[in-house]
């Protein structure tokens, strides 16, 4: 295999004999120009004058005298052009839309096109045939975009386009000015400044020959400086395509080739490569996007094992760059060498993950009334549990989920954490200079706990940390003489934008082993054997054009790059590739995402339709889908028979002891509703994990509403008279506000959102509540959440029963056992035996059960049990039946078959069966565990 590089080599030591120094070689990427140095050498067995060889942005860049200027300068000098027309925007607003517009800007230049013809008044662009005669195609296109304005119904999205596109003319003119005056300069203005440099007659250089090498779709600005060159100098220009491509008029990665004049002026080296030899390709579909990295794995092994490939002819080219580490752990151990064009990514590494652990903790932080901060628990755990932090903060075994605190202060974190010199993850940031401060403090912590340890992992963390820190002081120092004016949530953006966008760059062979390389890293390179994953549309090609000021009509109109020409781009570079390849593999994932995908690139199609066609029996190509075999297991019913240690926790519930168990109204409605649920809750101690509730929910909202009526009671004498009531009233509020305390550990202050308004509902119930008792009084209260007991006797042993009532209090002689429902209650029955057969009964049920304990303690008194409900308070307490107290009849029938249910649960012959309704399994806790 003869390679483009080397076919350049040949060329040019032929044309030169030995002496380089008048020539420079100018390729599209510097891995070429690194690749291409390598193989010159070695080319040579004698020293010789190297020819120059750079990159075309460095060739720009070195001939200019400002260079090319890093984004955030460029930004902060656009910025200070922007404020001049939006002074009310800060830079934290104008970040986006700066980079777009720099962006806009930068496309302009390369294109050399008038900025003052495009960034025309809309009015303007109506007159624009007259001004300068667009082509017919063009003009339709501009056209179109100013019939879309119909100045009697402008949309106010309209209206606000019209008054920033009528003022980015004024704002590039004076941006310019200002990057001259700062000797700053983007890619687009350098490419400018140097076509001015070469029509002057001021551009100088040591080199005669300038070679231009692999190629494809210069910009304009590209083109007139190549024309420029060659009115003084002498110039090459040396192509890498095929005529398979190019002489097909339809085909895209023949658009430029066919398009550009300085293909007229000289075709060389378009080849026929597709016109001879042979080339094998297999597609392969695999799922998920490790799948692929796996798979790729394993076909590299097979291939090595087979001998059928030469590694050093071999390259991994990922489509989808996200891939690069799961493909870098599915390598085989029989490739010894690797190199890894791309670099690290940074938005894949840990400190992506720790800077925006960082960015929610101070973000989620609040302020109390007294001053004092505190962190969310959530944004607290994940923080200090960063693998990152692992080796300098030593834990006391944090769990939010013991105390249900939403959010700490610095002390209570303290004793929860050795914090050692991670103290200062806590400090305050006042502004973007104390940002860039607080980073580098982190780092410098993180640094010296690792220098302490060894190990190649520990010695990689601590370089890519080392990279980062030097990339953060770098931006820091480009930001100092503005800081006043980035707002503190704009210098995170920025900080994560710049770190997320750069690489760590891997060292290694550049011309042996295994090659690891990104789509456009291929450009001017060969190779043998090419494996490319992520071979899926809406990646190969990508699925849009990047974001941009410019309309699509407009960029049509004017000739500026649209989706399309980059779908040409991206079509020659595939089918570069297979210039020289003789085994291609092309793997892409068939999992179906959320928002689609799981479809081939439209390349595969082509190659398999198109491709196979032209070349005929001289290119095979197979295709497999490889598929997770799918396990299907039956599902077996549950079934727990009670054996010793099952007895034995039964057995407790007979106890009279510091170990003995009670039943209560909800574990007995819990067996009623699932015999296994109850196994699962009240004998092997199973629940979901608690979590610390982060709003007002449910469950919260109703302790909430008990501890709040316990603390107003609570506080009055027992004796509860109309002007008691009117006293609890006053203090309600108060009352719910410490409840809230209490219960969700929070101050009612610091509520948020929604639970500010069930806070309110809160307030609002309880005081109904109060008005209510009022229209009651007097009464008596007896207890407030009080904890009853008694016993009931089952096959001759004593089974202990308990029920913690929310309030009991006396009227009239009679008992009242009321309590405080939130939810729905069911008070209608046909039978009595549908309380121990029907869960939805439970509510009846604890009632009567409430009913039997008091009425074991105190056999003489009149009881009632009824309930508050929240949802209609209007109704006052509900009581079951005529609102009777509960009779004789009803507590000896209930008894009854209360002892039979009972006999049922410790029964060693019966065991913990699963429910037949599987509606009961709708919302149970367990039903993973039971498959339903």
């Amino acid at each position: 295999m003869h390679t483009f590089i080397q076919r350049i080599i040949t060329e040019i030591r032929n044309t030169y004999q030995g002496d380089y120094r008048k020539v420079c070689i100018i390729f599209p990427t510097r891995r070429a120009c690194l690749i291409f140095r390598k193989e010159f050498a070695a080319a040579h067995d004698q020293p010789v004058w190297a020819p120059g060889v750079m990159g075309i942005g460095d060739f720009v860049a070195k001939h200019i005298k400002t260079g090319v200027t890093e984004e955030i300068p460029l930004l902060l000098s656009l910025y200070e052009v922007y404020k001049k027309h939006w002074p009310e925007q800060d830079f934290g607003r104008f970040y986006g839309w700066g980079q777009m517009m720099l962006n806009d800007f930068d496309e302009i230049d390369k294109q050399l096109y008038e900025p003052s013809r495009l960034f025309a008044n809309i009015s303007e662009l109506r007159k624009i045939e007259a001004a300068f005669l667009p082509e017919a195609e063009s003009l339709h296109w501009i056209q179109e975009f100013v019939a879309s304005f119909n100045e009697e119904k402008l949309t106010y999205l309209q209206n606000e386009f019209i008054k920033s596109w009528n003022r980015l003319y004024e704002i590039y003119e004076a941006y310019d000015k200002v990057l001259t005056g700062k000797n700053q300069s983007y890619e687009g203005k350098a490419y400018r400044d140097l076509i001015e440099q070469l029509k002057k007659g001021t551009f100088t250089s040591n080199w005669d020959h300038f070679v231009f090498a692999g190629f494809y779709g210069f910009s304009r600005a590209e083109e007139e400086v190549i024309s420029q060159l060659n009115k003084k100098f002498q110039v090459s220009l040396y192509w890498d395509g095929d005529e398979y491509y190019i002489n097909n008029i339809i085909h895209e990665a023949g658009y430029y080739f066919r398009k550009t004049p300085l293909i007229n002026e000289t075709s060389t080296w378009i080849e026929n490569h597709f016109g001879k030899g042979n080339k094998h390709i297999e597609f392969a579909g695999v799922p998920l996007q490790a799948g692929q990295a796996k798979y790729a794995g394993e076909l590299l092994s097979n291939l090595i094992s087979s001998n059928s490939i030469d590694i050093n002819s071999t390259a991994i080219i990922l489509a989808d760059e996200n891939l690069l580490f799961p493909v870098l752990y599915a390598i085989p151990h029989l490739v010894q060498t690797i190199n890894v064009t791309m670099g690290y990514p940074l938005k894949e590494s840990q400190f992506i993950v720790l800077l925006d652990q960082l960015r929610q903790l101070q973000k989620n932080k609040r302020v109390s009334k007294t001053g004092q901060i505190r962190y969310h628990h959530k944004d607290i755990s994940a923080l200090l549990n960063h693998p990152l932090l692992a080796s300098v903060v030593s834990k006391h075994p944090f769990d939010a989920d013991d105390t249900n605190f939403q959010y700490y202060e610095l002390d209570a974190i303290n004793r929860m954490y050795a914090l050692n010199g991670a103290v200062i993850l806590f400090d305050a940031i006042p502004d973007t200079e104390g940002l860039f401060s607080y980073l580098d403090k982190i780092l410098e912590l993180i640094h010296l706990n690792l220098s302490e340890k060894s190990g190649n992992v520990v010695y990689f963390e601590d370089a890519v940390l080392s990279f980062i820190a030097n990339e953060i002081r770098l931006l820091a120092d480009i930001l100092s003489a503005h800081s006043s004016e980035i707002p503190v949530e704009t210098g995170w953006q920025m900080v994560r934008e710049c770190i997320a966008g750069l690489k760590v760059p891997f060292t290694g062979e550049p011309v042996k082993g295994l090659q690891v390389m990104g789509f456009l890293e291929t450009r001017a390179l060969d190779f043998k054997n090419i494996i490319i994953i992520g071979c899926n549309e809406g990646i190969l090609p990508a699925s849009s054009a990047g974001k941009s000021f410019i309309p699509y009509a407009l960029r049509k109109g004017f000739g500026l790059a649209t989706y399309e020409d980059q779908v040409a781009t991206f079509s020659y570079h595939f089918y570069r590739l297979f210039h020289t390849a003789e085994k291609a593999f092309l793997i892409y994932n068939t999992e179906v995402g959320k928002t689609g995908g799981g479809e081939p690139s439209r390349y595969l199609l082509q190659l398999e339709q198109e491709l196979e066609e032209y070349m005929g029996a001289r290119l095979s190509i197979s295709k497999k889908i490889i598929s997770t075999p799918i396990i299907q297991e039956s599902v077996q019913a549950i079934s727990i028979v009670k054996d010793e240690k099952i007895l034995e926790q039964l057995q407790r519930f007979t106890g009279q002891n510091d170990n003995s168990r009670s039943f209560s109204s909800s574990a007995l409605t819990t067996y009623i509703n699932c015999k296994l649920q109850f196994y699962f809750r009240y004998i092997a101690y199973l629940k979901e994990h608690d979590t610390v509730g982060e709003s007002i929910e449910a469950d919260i909202f109703g302790n909430i509403l008990h501890r709040a009526l316990e603390l107003l009671y609570g506080s009055s004498s027992p004796q509860i008279d109309v002007a008691a009531i009117d006293r609890l009233l006053a203090q309600a509020d108060e009352a719910v506000d410490r409840a809230i305390r209490e219960v969700f550990k929070t101050e009612a202050g610091d509520l948020h959102g929604n639970d500010i308004l069930l806070a309110e509902v809160i307030r609002e119930l309880v005081k109904r509540m109060l008005q209510q008792d009022k229209k009651d009084a007097p009464f008596t209260i007896e207890q407030l959440e009080g904890t009853y007991r008694s016993t009931i006797q089952v096959n001759g042993l004593p089974i202990n029963l308990y029920g913690k009532f929310d309030r009991v209090d006396e009227q009239n002689g009679t008992v009242r056992i009321i309590d405080y429902k939130t939810g729905k209650v069911e008070l209608k029955m046909k039978e009595f035996d549908s309380l121990f057969t029907d869960p939805k009964k439970k509510t009846l049920f604890q009632l009567y059960f409430y009913s039997k304990i008091y009425k074991d303690l105190h056999p003489g008194k009149a009881v009632k049990a009824g309930f508050y409900v929240a949802a209609s308070l209007g109704e006052g307490i509900k009581w079951p039946g005529n609102g009777d107290h509960v009779s004789e009849d009803e507590l000896t029938q209930f008894t009854l078959y209360l002892t039979q249910l009972i006999a049922s649960v410790v029964d060693p012959s019966k065991p913990f069966n699963q429910t037949d309704d599987l509606k009961r399994c709708e919302y149970c806790e367990f039903r993973t565990i039971c498959q339903r």
